[in-house]
């Protein structure tokens, strides 16, 4: 008999988790691994991987507040479907 074992988050809006990681920092993880070990060093995928989401997280946790959602913003090209959607730039968060 398996064990299914919940983890229960401590905060509710808290993200999904992979072991320590968020998703989106086990992928980014897996792709820099990935990506630098077809170029033939695992061993530097490992360090360039843990150096990625060590930036990545200085990124999110910034005293401006999360630059990675501000620079996908101000990124990504113009889609006039896409940016109907997304609110004005000078809104700085919604209450609701």
């Amino acid at each position: 008999m398996a064990n299914n074992l919940k983890i229960v988050p401590k905060f509710l809006n808290e993200p999904d988790k992979l072991a320590f990681w968020t998703w989106n920092e086990f992928a980014l993880f897996i792709l820099v691994l990935a990506v630098v070990s077809l170029m033939g060093s695992m061993v530097l995928g490992f360090i360039l991987g843990a150096l990625s989401i060590h930036v990545l997280k200085s990124l999110q946790d910034s005293p401006h507040g999360d630059l990675t959602k501000a620079g996908f913003y101000w990124i990504v090209p113009y889609s006039q479907k896409w940016y109907k959607t997304v609110p004005d730039s000078n809104i700085r968060e919604f209450v609701g």
